[in-house]
């Protein structure tokens, strides 16, 4: 796309459709959701599964080659390596929106999402009037859904407009370390942790990121026909985009809810889940097709939108007060409440309101 300034190239993202499904591109999309589902779903049991194994039969080249595989993505050779890069472009070739019946993202045309590069927040005047300055942005998603397809999936880390203007989709901290899944996620590059060192670092440089606010608590909460966020409590991302003055865009998925059917009983209180989610346990009990048990129901929809900016003016640490944090922290609220109002008649949620916890 031809640049808006000399210094600054334009990469604006508008509004796309997913193309017709057809036979190739489902199972291409029935592969690659496995593809990404099993890693972290399965794989540290089967490396604790093998360690276990070499320890109690005294296998020490087994335990070693274990811990070996398991350091490989730690390794600064490991971005190196040609089959690394190899996998990266594997990973992106493959759409998932021809999973779903339909798939859109979407953007409103009269608030473009301008990913133009963005200057370093530390480098960067309060006032931001030197030419070619783009306030860098934070991409808010929800909700999460149990396996947060539009986040992971072709709306998100594998969307070739987010990728090309270096998006970098964080994930929760035991997540992006897990073995074997680390070696998928370091492999497609566009994706780090949200811890809070993580964090600070990104946006200190004026990286643009995307997360999801509601973390695993929102995942526990996750249940068909039902269309619930958990953000009342989520201070800390507003906090990080006032510091480094960031813009932030709420994104809400239709759909993500509905993806599976949930296997949980119905006596199991949210404030169970909530306290077992702190805790990094997700509540959650997934199926999909009898199949292909990560692949979303049949007749399954994923609508994704981009909200309108959120603006954060830089502010020093002295004056992030608590008042000023929570009076942004409201005007986000107000814009995801006005994202899905302005959309859910054409998901069927005309008469639904989104829940907030």
């Amino acid at each position: 796309m031809p640049p808006t300034t000399s210094t600054a190239p334009r990469c604006t993202l508008e509004p796309v459709a997913a193309p017709a499904p057809g036979l190739r591109g489902f199972l291409a999309a029935v592969f690659i959701i496995h593809y990404g589902a099993m890693p972290w779903s399965v794989g540290p049991l089967v490396v604790a599964g093998l360690a276990v194994r070499a320890l109690a039969l005294g296998r020490w080249a087994e335990l070693v080659a274990v811990a070996a595989f398991v350091a490989l993505p730690y390794s600064p050779l490991y971005n190196a390596l040609p089959w690394r890069r190899l996998h990266g472009l594997f990973m992106r070739h493959f759409p998932t929106s021809p999973a779903y019946a339909s798939a859109s993202f979407n953007v409103d045309p009269d608030h473009p999402l301008d990913l133009s590069r963005a200057a370093s927040s530390s480098n960067t005047s309060d006032s931001r009037a030197h030419s070619g300055y783009r306030r860098p942005v934070l991409l808010a998603y929800s909700p999460h859904g149990i396996f947060c397809h539009a986040f992971s999936g072709s709306h998100g880390t594998l969307h070739p407009g987010l990728n090309a203007a270096g998006v970098k989709f964080l994930l929760a901290n035991p997540l992006f370390h897990a073995p074997v899944f680390r070696h998928l996620v370091v492999s497609l590059g566009n994706i780090g942790s949200a811890s809070r060192a993580s964090m600070e670092r990104l946006m200190a440089a004026g990286v643009h990121v995307a997360l999801l606010p509601g973390g695993l608590e929102e995942a526990s909460l996750t249940t068909p026909g039902a269309e619930a966020v958990f953000v009342t409590a989520r201070l800390g991302f507003i906090k990080l985009a006032l510091r480094h003055g960031y813009t932030i865009r709420p994104v809400y998925s239709f759909g993500e809810a509905g993806l599976f059917r949930s296997l949980l009983p119905a006596w199991l209180s949210h404030r169970l889940r909530f306290a077992l989610a702190r805790r990094g346990l997700p509540v959650v009990a997934p199926l999909g097709r009898w199949w292909a048990p990560f692949m979303p129901v049949a007749g399954a929809t994923l609508h994704t939108y981009v909200g309108r900016p959120v603006h954060c003016a830089r502010t020093a640490e002295a004056d992030l007060t608590d008042a000023l944090v929570r009076a942004t922290h409201a005007r986000y609220v107000a814009e995801l409440l006005r994202l899905f109002d302005e959309h859910k008649h054409k998901h069927g949620c005309a008469g639904a309101s989104l829940e907030l916890h």
